[in-house]
């Protein structure tokens, strides 16, 4: 499968492609969330463990890259532009990581029920939480948020947190979204990439999940 046809692969069906495929996602410190330019590249390959009822054993998937970019212009898709890698372009929303002591208005983000893209994707989460509001569509969109530990952009170890600021982490994430909000937290022990699809106006999300001790796939897509 080369780049362009990953691009398509994986916008018309993410949990699909996350099946056959690790993603990484990169996202920008300094963008806000909002509807951008991405590009994807090929990574070569990456080891997926794999287990079942008294086996366990691994197997070899392709690894693709999504970079977030500072554009946010609305040109033609699935552009590739030449270089030392071949890059597919495509647009997306970005739903930016944030700090816990940032207003509402930063840290959380309305992923419209039409118009747009029909894509989201985060910052890879290490540590973070990542929340979901409810959706009953109707044009009301699904709000969302990703928000990072206290201390984490001054040298605090990735889900290094007490009690005490793992419940601040949470709130700060869960009580903007309401009580049916679905919420992932992370402990830092893994990277996870999450892709959101909307049909229909209503958004579903896919989580990847990479194990930084071994750098394996242990998850490959499962519903948020």
């Amino acid at each position: 499968m080369n780049v362009s046809d990953a691009v398509a692969s994986l916008m018309d069906d993410p949990a699909e492609f996350l099946s056959k495929n690790a993603l990484t996602i990169v996202g920008g410190s300094t963008l806000s969330s909002g509807l951008r330019i991405w590009y994807l590249t090929d990574s070569g390959t990456i080891k997926a463990a794999l287990s079942g009822p008294g086996w366990s054993g691994s197997r070899t998937i392709r690894h693709w890259r999504a970079v977030v970019t500072a554009d946010t212009s609305n040109r033609s898709l699935f552009t590739v532009k030449k270089g030392s890698d071949d890059a597919a372009e495509f647009r997306a929303y970005y739903v930016a990581m944030r700090q816990i002591d940032e207003g509402v208005g930063t840290t959380h983000f309305t992923l419209p029920s039409a118009g747009g893209a029909d894509f989201m994707l985060t910052s890879q989460l290490t540590g973070c939480t990542f929340g979901v509001g409810s959706q009953a569509g109707g044009g009301g969109g699904c709000l969302v948020s990703h928000i990072q530990p206290a201390g984490s952009a001054t040298g605090r170890a990735p889900g290094a947190l007490g009690d005490i600021g793992k419940r601040a982490l949470l709130m700060a994430v869960s009580k903007p979204l309401g009580p049916n909000a679905t919420i992932l937290e992370t402990t830092g022990a893994t990277k996870i990439s999450v892709v959101g699809r909307r049909n229909g106006g209503i958004w579903t999300f896919t989580k990847q999940v990479r194990d930084d001790a071994t750098g394996k796939i242990t998850t490959l897509a499962t519903t948020l």
